[in-house]
């Protein structure tokens, strides 16, 4: 699970350790900010788990260890070249992309970018919104590379508009883009 996103690349880099050490540590997915009665993705095979806060101690053994997204951060070079908008998009579906182009068009925003989640069959999303005219962007499959794709895509746009929350919204608050929701 630490591989998840890239994770424990992000950890070994930060620590400045050999990448061939195994981390056996599940970590969240995404933004934990204490809205569930256990950690998120606490439930993993790994015998450890990677966490942002210190109420699991009878769930799991963990460590305490800031948010690989944070980690991220403070050793990437990103450049914030901002311009335009992009709504985070719900998770990909035919009923969730239809109710989403009824607010862009309620509310004018049909010139806005659409990151598309790499969620269930988030191709046919990608495919109805191209379809639509909207330009899409993806961070792709989870791999060691997602969060530099996000940090890049986020990296590219001035505004960052969310109709629900998603983890996204936060790391594009960390670096400070404009956020609405």
């Amino acid at each position: 699970n630490s591989d998840y996103l890239g994770a424990s690349k992000i950890l070994k880099d930060f620590l400045s350790i050999d990448q061939n050490i195994v981390i056996p540590a599940s970590v969240s997915h995404g933004v934990d900010f204490y809205n569930t009665h256990f950690a998120l993705d606490i439930d993993a095979i790994e015998p450890i788990h990677w966490s942002c806060r210190n109420d699991i101690d009878k769930v799991k053994p963990f460590f305490i260890a800031p948010h690989p997204w944070t980690m991220h951060l403070s050793q990437s070079k990103y450049q914030s070249n901002s311009s335009g908008s992009l709504i985070i998009g719900p998770p990909p579906s035919p009923e969730n992309d239809q109710n989403l182009l009824k607010l862009l068009k309620k509310y004018s925003l049909l010139d806005s970018e659409i990151l598309v989640k790499p969620k269930g069959n988030y191709l046919s999303s990608i495919k109805f919104w191209n379809d639509n005219g909207i330009k899409t962007r993806s961070a792709g499959s989870a791999d060691q590379n997602f969060y530099n794709r996000l940090l890049e895509i986020l990296s590219n746009h001035k505004n960052i508009i969310c109709p629900t929350i998603s983890s996204a919204l936060f790391f594009a608050a960390s670096i400070r883009k404009n956020i609405i929701v």
